[in-house]
C-alpha cells in the first residue's frame, strides 16, 4: 500500500529557532501539549534519540508510543519515525520544518506520512492527523508568541524529604493510591477509577481539596509521574514527579512540581510566592503523612 500524507502549515510570530527549540525540547511537551502525560528519552546522543510518549485521550484512556527523532539544527528540521503499528496506523513517519519569515516570524510545516491496514479508510486517518497537527500548531503558536509571559507564570521547583524506610516500601506506598484514605490522615477519599498501561486515574479528596489526576508508575526507576487533569483554581497546568532515591539509612523522596499560573489581576510575583507556598505546603504535608506511615 502506498503512503499517504497529512500536511499542515502555520505562521507563528516568533523566531524560527525559538519555535524549533520549543518543539524539540522534551521537557516542554507536558505543558506545550496538555494531553501529554509524560515523555521518557530511552536513548539519545544529541543528533537523534528514541522517546516513549504517554498521552491521555479525550475519554481518559492512555495512548503510548515510541518514536525515533533525528535533528538538523542548522536546517531547523526534525524528522521522526514511529516504532511499530498503533491502532489503524501500520507505519508512521514525518517531519517538522521551521523557516524564518521576513519580520521575524516562522513558517512551520508538519508532515505526517502514514500507511493504514487493509480496509481502513485513509481519508479518515489523514483527517485525524491533519486535525491533530492543527491543534499542535495552535498550541505551538500560543506558547511561542507568549513565551515571556508563560515563563513569568511558570513555577518549577523541587522539595525533598527523608524517610527511614527502604525505597521499595516508600514507592509501593506512593503507588497504591487506592489505600491512601485508610493510611494517610489527610486523605478523606482516594479512588482509582481506571487503571491501564501502568497509569492510574485517581480521584482524591484531601484537606487541600478535591482533584483528579493521571499517575504513571515507572517501577524500575522508583518514580511516579502525575498530572492534574483538572487543575485547581488559578492554575492552568500542574504536573509533578516523586522519585524514591535509596540511601544507606532509608529513602530520600525527591518531589518536583511544575505549575503554570492562570492570568489574573494579581501581580505575578505575588501570585508566584503564594502558589509556591501553597503547593510546597500541600506536597510536603502529603509526604509527611507518607513518612509517618512508612516509619510506623
Amino acid at each position: 500500500m502506498s503512503a499517504e500524507h497529512a500536511l499542515v502549515r502555520a505562521e507563528i510570530g516568533a523566531p524560527a529557532k525559538v519555535v524549533y527549540d520549543l518543539l524539540t525540547d522534551l521537557q516542554t511537551w507536558p505543558w506545550l501539549f496538555p494531553w501529554i502525560l509524560h515523555t521518557e528519552r530511552l536513548t539519545g546522543d544529541g543528533n537523534e534519540d528514541v522517546v516513549r510518549y504517554w498521552g491521555v485521550t479525550a475519554d481518559e484512556t492512555i495512548r503510548t508510543w515510541v518514536s525515533s527523532r533525528r535533528f538538523d539544527p542548522s536546517a531547523l528540521r526534525m524528522d521522526f519515525t514511529q516504532q511499530g503499528a498503533v491502532g489503524e496506523v501500520t507505519r508512521l513517519s514525518g517531519s517538522w520544518t521551521f523557516a524564518d519569515l521576513p519580520g521575524g516570524g516562522t513558517q512551520v510545516e508538519s508532515d505526517h506520512e502514514f500507511e493504514v491496514g487493509v480496509g481502513v479508510p485513509s481519508e479518515k486517518v489523514a483527517a485525524m492527523f491533519a486535525g491533530r497537527g492543527e491543534v499542535q500548531l495552535a498550541r505551538l503558536r500560543e506558547c511561542a508568541e507568549n513565551q515571556t509571559d508563560v515563563e513569568r507564570r511558570t513555577l518549577s521547583f523541587v522539595d525533598t524529604l527523608f524517610v527511614a524506610a527502604d525505597s521499595g516500601t516508600v514507592f509501593d506506598l506512593l503507588e497504591d493510591a487506592a489505600a491512601w484514605s485508610g493510611r494517610l490522615a489527610g486523605v478523606r477519599r482516594s479512588d482509582v477509577v481506571r487503571e491501564e498501561a501502568d497509569v492510574r486515574f485517581v480521584e482524591l479528596a484531601a484537606a487541600s481539596g478535591e482533584s483528579r489526576s493521571a499517575r504513571l508508575s515507572l517501577a524500575k526507576q522508583r518514580k511516579i509521574v502525575w498530572k492534574q487533569l483538572v487543575p485547581a483554581e488559578g492554575i492552568e497546568l500542574h504536573t509533578g514527579c516523586w522519585q524514591c532515591v535509596p540511601t544507606p539509612e532509608g529513602t530520600v523522596v525527591v518531589a518536583s512540581q511544575l505549575a503554570i499560573l492562570a492570568p489574573s489581576g494579581e501581580p505575578v510575583e505575588r501570585a508566584r510566592r503564594r502558589a509556591r507556598r501553597d503547593l510546597t505546603g500541600e506536597g510536603i504535608g502529603f509526604l509527611t503523612e507518607v513518612k509517618k506511615f512508612a516509619e510506623s
